[in-house]
Order: C-alpha cells, then structure tokens, then sequence
C-alpha cells in the first residue's frame, strides 16, 4: 500500500515542472544586452586603442626584459604579417615583438601590439604552431 501524501504531490509538480519548461525559453532571450560585437557601441575609439597600445609599448621597452632583436624582431613581423594578410582585419597596423620571459605565454595589448615570450618561441614544434598562437592574439585586437 502506497502512503496517499506522494500521490496528491505529484500531479502538481508535473504541473510545475511542464510551466517552467514553458517560461525557459523566455527567460533565454537576453532582450536587453548590448551587442558585444558592435563597433560603434564601443567605449573606446580604435585610435584610442592604439594610444593606449603605443602608451603600454613606451613602458615596455624600458623594461629589461623587452627583447630588442632585431632577427627575433623581423621574424615575428613577417609570420604575423602573414596571418594578418588573412584576418578580418588586413589593414590594421600591428607591432609583433618578444619579451625576454622563460614561461610559455603570448599577449595582445590594445592597438594592435602583440607580445610572444620567448619560451613560447623555443617550446613550440613547428613554425605552425607559433602561428596558431599569434593568430590567437591577433583574434583578440581584430
């Protein structure tokens, strides 16, 4: 014999429970929430963007771990140039350079500025996985 409270609760849940599957879909729309993708909603202007990259560039290469090689240099340049050739962006202007770091790290700064650690640079297995990574920053500034 089955006690008669379970019985008498469990038609109202199954009722609660078909009106909350209802009203979710509702709940999910996000009417209200700014278009993050937007550009023109954007708080902070490219150029702005760009003053605030050259800014952060300025106290970085005073910086002793700032690597300031020229090979290392042109070779970041021309492999990141060659993937912002096919990014979304391919008239930005961008600055690649290398920071004298053992951690395996890469970083993009406003503007356009994207920094690679050389540890990162001496643990990757191929050139594409290096590129795989600034592509990643480059997604960050585009």
């Amino acid at each position: 014999m089955e006690p008669a409270g379970n019985a008498a609760i469990i038609p109202p849940m199954k009722n609660l429970m078909l009106a909350l599957l209802l009203a979710l879909p509702l709940a999910c729309r996000g009417e209200g929430l700014p278009d993050l993708g937007d550009v023109s909603q954007a708080a902070v202007s490219p150029q702005q963007e760009r003053q605030i990259g050259k800014q952060s560039m300025f106290e970085i290469r005073t910086d002793r771990s700032y690597l300031d090689d020229a090979e290392v240099g042109d070779y970041l340049d021309h492999l990141g140039y060659q993937l912002v050739a096919n990014s979304g962006e391919p008239g930005q202007e961008f600055e690649f350079f290398a920071i004298n770091d053992n951690a395996i790290n890469a970083f993009a700064l406003p503007g356009g500025f994207i920094g690679v650690n050389t540890g990162l640079i001496l643990a990757v297995q191929s050139e594409s996985e290096l590129a795989s990574v600034l592509s990643h920053e480059i997604a960050h500034v585009t």
